[in-house]
């Protein structure tokens, strides 16, 4: 064995450029395979030969001094502020030492990037290609969202008890005695009655399905706890509904049914956080979604019908809250023709104005997606699919607040339709002590 210390200079540099000829003769034989068209794509996008120093750049000198010159057009000026930049209080909450002047910048600045967006292309770090500007948070700089306005639409507060069937039967804990902590989750199977878990009844007997739920109940120890969490016991489940092509529903049921693990993070809805504005939807291409873009590990492919809408809280001060709703997601709504009622977010109707899709607001312990059920078995034979529902459940108990004696059961479930009847394959996992 030979190492690099014991050669000269002359037989390292040989052996560089015997690696240099051979990676050059392999390009050429590769490229001797290609038409014209095929070896400028292949240098550009393999090669790296594509980058920013082709594109025309924007002199950011100048966009910097027209900001400057915009802000004092404005109006801002030392004379009508002359304490710009001074706090008048030390309390990091109430922050008026930020200088005025840079909110008239940030102003200009606004203008300045609509006018670049409206005439120019955006060059993205990676892919270093060029594309069109979407919004403002692309570059990682907005830190509002204008189309939420809570001081003056009370659409984003909807009443909590008004629509609490959606999410019925709610999960609510029993008493239990500290001695009887490790027992109580085994005394029910939550994999029972799974079909009536899915189907909710309104008020006026109408009857719809879940698309998406989340449900919780726990209990803590009072303060002070001497365990890890202090967390006593719990129970929740989650129901994720899926699209399949039809006929395919059986095959993926048998399947999950073999491996008997069901990873919750592989079917949930999909995320949009602190990007498109949530009432883009779905106007603008800044929302975006395609139906078959998941496969499950014996390569079923399935479609997630829900997006889940996040605006975080550190974002927006008028959102101290931030804002979090499950919708339907794009290629659903396009396909089912509907649009998000100008009432309230958590609405979809259809162009008679009648509601096919509502969810609850995202609470932490409750959160549920429906479809009027006619609608959805019209959509499915229409479109040729199969809804197919996964259900993870969990029964926890943590004696003294700590994981060391943890005992529980996990319960997953798969539920479909066949012939017009329900079917569903349950499966347990205990732990004991």
């Amino acid at each position: 064995m030979s190492f690099a210390g014991d050669k000269n200079e002359e037989e390292i540099l040989q052996e560089e450029n015997k690696c240099k000829e051979e990676k050059h003769n392999a390009l050429c034989s590769l490229e001797d395979l290609l038409n014209e068209e095929e070896k400028i794509r292949f240098k550009i996008e393999y090669l790296g030969d594509g980058n920013q120093e082709q594109f025309k750049k924007i002199d950011v000198q100048q966009c910097r001094l027209w900001i400057t010159k915009r802000a004092y057009g404005l109006g801002w000026s030392s004379k009508l502020f002359p304490r710009d930049g001074y706090g008048s209080t030390n309390s990091r909450h109430e922050n008026d030492f930020e200088r005025i002047g840079k909110k008239y910048q940030r102003i200009a600045l606004d203008e300045l990037q609509a006018r670049l967006a409206d005439n120019f292309w955006y060059l993205q770090d990676w892919p270093e290609q060029p594309c069109i500007y979407r919004y403002s948070h692309q570059d990682f700089r907005r830190n509002i969202e204008p189309t939420i306005l809570p001081n003056g639409n009370q659409s984003i507060t909807p009443n909590a008890y008004s629509n609490s069937w959606m999410t019925e039967p709610n999960i609510k804990l029993p008493e239990v005695n500290e001695e009887y902590l490790k027992l109580w989750p085994f005394d029910e199977d939550p994999t029972k009655s799974m079909k009536n878990k899915i189907v909710k009844v309104d008020k006026e007997g109408k009857t719809w399905l879940a698309l998406y739920e989340f449900n919780l109940d726990k209990q803590k120890y009072n303060e002070p706890c001497s365990g890890e969490h202090g967390l006593r016991y719990e129970e929740f489940r989650f129901f994720y509904c899926l699209f399949v092509k039809r006929g395919k529903a059986k095959e993926l049921a048998a399947f999950l049914e073999s491996k008997q693990s069901i990873d919750g993070h592989s079917y949930r809805p999909v995320e949009f956080t602190d990007g498109p504005y949530l009432h883009e939807a779905y106007w603008r291409k800044t929302w975006s979604s395609e139906k078959y873009t998941e496969r499950s590990s014996d390569g079923c492919e399935f479609a997630t019908p829900v997006a889940n809408y996040l605006w975080e809280s550190h974002l927006d001060k008028s959102l101290p809250d931030g804002f979090s709703l499950y919708m339907p997601q794009k290629w659903f709504a396009d396909e089912l023709k509907i649009s998000m009622s100008e009432k309230t977010p958590y609405q979809w109707i259809d162009n008679l104005g009648s509601i096919v899709v509502q969810s609850n607001s995202s609470f932490e312990e409750q959160t549920s997606v429906i479809i009027d059920e006619d609608a959805l078995n019209s959509y499915s034979e229409n479109f040729g699919i199969e809804p197919i529902w996964l259900m993870i459940a969990e029964r926890s108990a943590y004696p003294n607040g700590s994981n060391k004696d943890f005992c529980g059961r996990r319960a997953e479930g798969v539920v479909w339709k066949e012939n017009g009847f329900w079917k569903q394959v349950e499966w347990n996992k205990d732990t004991k002590r």
